[in-house]
């Protein structure tokens, strides 16, 4: 036996399946200013949450809620078409 394999010792069991385990939901909102016939800024933010109960191989279970949340800013410009019209006020 190789010393590489010695420090690995014993292989462990690994779960590589697929499994239904939870519920996720998701939520966006988000705002685009038009500044120009072709830019515009917008922003965006969206909240995702996610519950896991999952049995692993080799006996035990998982169980957690992940709450994720996500933030984009950027820039646009409007290719092609007719520039988008402003809007009357």
């Amino acid at each position: 036996m190789s010393r590489f394999a010695e420090r690995l010792g014993p292989p462990n069991p690994r779960t590589f399946d697929y499994q239904f385990d939870g519920v996720t939901v998701e939520g966006l909102v988000g705002v685009e200013y038009h500044f120009g016939p072709r830019f515009s800024v917008f922003g965006d933010y969206k909240l995702s949450f996610a519950t896991n109960d999952a049995d692993l191989v080799g006996g035990g279970s998982l169980e957690t809620d992940v709450w994720t949340n996500h933030v984009t800013f950027g820039v646009a410009y409007h290719f092609g078409g007719a520039p988008v019209p402003d809007a009357p006020y």
